[in-house]
This record gives C-alpha cells, sequence and structure tokens, in this order.
C-alpha cells in the first residue's frame, strides 16, 4: 500500500502508463461532479445487470465489462492530465490497451486502488 506523508498531499502524484506520464490534478468541485455524474453512470448500469436477471448472452457480458472499464478509465481521466508532449487522456490509453488485451479490469481496478492510496492522508 502507498502511502504518503501530509507535507506531501498537495503535491501531484504521478504515474506512467506505457512511457505516457500523467500528473494527478487537484480534487476541485469539478473534477469532484464528473467522477459523482460516473459513478451514478456505474450505479445505473449495475441497475441495468441486475434487470438481465440472468438472461445475457456471451456478447451481453463482454459489452458490459467493456462499459465498466470505460467507467472506471474515465475516473482516472478525471484525476490525471497528460504530462509533456502527449495529450492522449488516460482513459484512451487504457481503453486502447484493454481493446487489444494487454490491461484487464483487475489491473485497471489496482490502478484505483494505488491512486486512491497515494491521496490519501498517511
Amino acid at each position: 500500500m502507498t502511502r504518503i506523508a501530509i507535507s506531501d498531499l498537495f503535491k501531484p502524484v504521478e504515474i506512467d502508463l506505457w512511457g505516457r506520464e500523467y500528473k494527478s490534478v487537484p480534487i476541485t468541485k469539478a473534477v469532484k461532479a464528473e467522477i459523482l455524474r460516473i459513478e451514478a453512470e456505474g450505479k445505473s448500469l449495475d441497475e441495468e445487470i441486475a434487470a438481465m436477471n440472468g438472461t445475457s448472452t456471451d456478447e451481453d457480458k463482454e459489452a458490459i465489462d467493456r462499459r465498466m472499464v470505460a467507467l472506471k478509465a474515465r475516473i482516472l481521466s478525471c484525476r490525471f492530465q497528460p504530462v509533456g508532449q502527449q495529450r492522449k487522456p488516460v482513459a484512451e490509453v487504457l481503453m486502447e490497451k484493454y481493446d487489444t488485451g494487454d490491461v484487464g479490469e483487475d489491473e485497471i481496478d489496482l490502478l484505483l486502488e494505488a491512486v486512491g492510496d497515494a491521496a490519501r492522508p498517511t
């Protein structure tokens, strides 16, 4: 588990995704509002899944999995901005890697967890 000191709370957290660097952005009202919108979409997706009552096909399951991964990737995009010359948002990079099979939902969950831990005070 990654922890940072209180004095480091306002220093940006940096991540590197396949040679692309990103720096955390402050959690402003706008960022928080966007994260809440994404979380609401996630709850709506959960309700959609529950309404299927186990009648979904494999294609349905794949589409739902992709939508869930896309929501998680969007949350990461809210928290990080590109650094340097490259301008590809985190979500776009993660979805490209997800589509090619280079990263799965578990890895994205771990990244979300690590980012959350790094942003918490000790």
